[in-house]
């Protein structure tokens, strides 16, 4: 199978998929069609992209320079969740010896160190997603979200749009994801074998591994006070405090209300001395995506967080209770709020965060014209809908400098002046970060 392409001069890379059509629009076996029983409501459940099928693909990766990366024989889910009831879906790629290759040897994200790769996905952006009628989407809102983490040692999924054609036919913009498994982890943590390892979701629910000794760990905390200096080593000793304060931290500052309750994932490795860690995943809700009824630059996130008494989605009471208890120490509060105040004067300062918005929107905006040509849409909402991310990255660190400040009962800033000299002639730690 071959791809070739004429005229398609695109600064994205391309992906192109080749497969039998039986095998993504047949009503009875198809991957990608309602099927005869799918319900009538969006997002359809009981249609054929709401089934674990998996289908034969051949996929090639092409360099915006037009280089071939890769070319293999693979297979290929719908992937995500109500996503799937979206005209343009999510599709899970993996590579399997059954098909010919075991592995995608190709380093598909070229700021990440890797270069071999089990699977990955083309997510359609998810809630998200621009096309008709999608209010306020902008199809990057998870990458940006999570990219603002770059380099900070959390565990996320790298980010890069392309454009995608399926059999020849152009299929829009899809971001080309890592696929979060215990192969994921693994390719991102030296030393962790993918088959030793707990990954766990939501309260304990196992994905891989066991979960005892995290259950053991919860039940402790149910029964413990955490203000007390012994009690809160014990915790130490078990969780990464650091990982899961940076994790709550960019949760709180985008102001992602599908969270804590739902798209919670944590993980450790069968290591001595490994501690439990967070994974930062599906942020789509974050940066006001549903302002009128979900979130928008005001919210309380961090309140949201701590709530001992939420609706069953998406802030319920087992899903606050670790933060909960976390925040009667006071040697964890302290550490919390020095962290976020690291985070307001850099990553979360205005400026690095319009330059890192900017980024993204130059690098897609010349194929959103295509992309809404084959979607639906109009280009002039999603200007409309830049300008609301880039003003929610203006005001929202104060915003939630506010919060902590009105929870903490904290009245006033400090000014602290950093100097090196001569430039570059060293560094300077603060609260334990460079």
């Amino acid at each position: 199978t071959k791809s070739y392409l004429f005229t398609e001069i695109s600064n994205l890379p391309t992906v192109s998929l080749t497969t039998d059509p039986y095998n993504l629009w047949d009503d009875e076996y198809g991957i990608y069609v309602m099927g005869n029983d799918a319900s009538t409501d969006f997002p359809y459940f009981g249609a054929n992209f709401w089934e674990d099928w998996e289908r034969p693909i051949h996929v090639e990766f092409f360099e915006p320079t037009g280089d071939l990366g890769f070319s293999l024989n693979a297979g290929v889910k719908i992937f995500g969740n109500y996503s799937r009831g979206l005209p343009q879906k999510s599709l899970a790629i993996y590579a399997r010896s059954e098909y010919g290759e075991n592995d995608i040897d190709y380093q598909i994200f070229p700021n990440k160190d890797l270069d071999s790769f089990k699977s990955f996905v083309l997510r359609n952006s998810g809630n998200d997603w621009f096309g008709e009628n999608q209010y306020n989407a902008s199809m990057f809102r998870d990458g940006m979200n999570t990219g603002l983490m770059d380099g900070t040692g959390i565990d996320h999924q790298a980010y890069r749009p392309a454009v995608v054609y399926i059999n020849g036919e152009y299929w829009g913009i899809q971001n080309i994801r890592e696929k979060v498994n215990e192969e994921f982890l693994a390719a991102n943590n030296d030393g962790v074998d993918p088959d030793e390892l707990d990954q766990l979701e939501a309260g304990g629910s196992i994905i891989e591994g066991d979960n005892q000794d995290y259950l053991n760990m919860i039940d402790f905390i149910e029964n413990n006070n955490l203000s007390n200096p012994e009690n809160y080593n014990i915790i130490k000793d078990q969780m990464d405090i650091e990982n899961f304060i940076d994790y709550f931290i960019i949760q709180i500052y985008i102001g992602n209300t599908d969270w804590p309750g739902n798209n919670i994932k944590f993980w450790r490795p069968h290591m001595p001395g490994a501690k439990w860690k967070w994974i930062l995943y599906d942020t789509d809700f974050g940066f006001g995506l549903f302002p009128d009824w979900s979130s928008n630059v005001y919210h309380n996130t961090l309140s949201f967080a701590l709530n001992d008494n939420g609706p069953g989605w998406p802030n319920p009471p087992w899903s606050t209770l670790l933060f909960r208890r976390l925040m009667d120490n006071s040697e964890f509060q302290n550490k919390f709020i020095n962290r976020f105040c690291y985070y307001y004067n850099t990553r979360f300062d205005p400026t690095y965060v319009q330059n890192h918005i900017s980024e993204i929107v130059e690098n897609i905006a010349p194929e959103m014209y295509n992309h809404i040509n084959r979607w639906g849409g109009y280009m002039g909402t999603w200007n409309q809908n830049i300008s609301f991310i880039q003003d929610f990255g203006n005001a929202r660190a104060n915003m939630v400098k506010n919060h902590i400040s009105g929870y903490f009962g904290l009245n006033q800033l400090s000014t602290l002046n950093l100097s090196v000299v001569p430039m570059d002639a060293g560094a300077i730690s603060v609260s334990g970060i460079e």
